[in-house]
């Protein structure tokens, strides 16, 4: 993530880097190979719309956690000035 706001680059977040997310897209489409539904809240659903919801959800828990953290960080660095 490029913040030109803060000057910095980052290309990881908690942890997860693009390595570990493509391992995770590998391990997907072997369990894809084998089983293409997963039941959940008692429905079936296709496995990569689950994914794909999950993923939704926790790219929106980063934003919202990025987000916040750049507002304290520019916060304290005016309330310095």
């Amino acid at each position: 993530m490029l913040d030109n706001t803060l000057g910095s680059f980052t290309i990881s977040f908690g942890g997860l880097s693009p390595t570990e997310l493509r391992l995770l897209l590998f391990v997907g489409n072997l369990v894809l190979l084998r089983k293409s539904t997963v039941h959940v809240f008692g429905g079936t659903y296709f496995l990569f719309d689950i994914g794909g919801i999950v993923a939704i959800a926790l790219m929106l828990c980063i934003l919202v956690a990025s987000t916040a953290r750049n507002i304290q960080i520019l916060y304290r660095a005016e309330r310095l000035s």
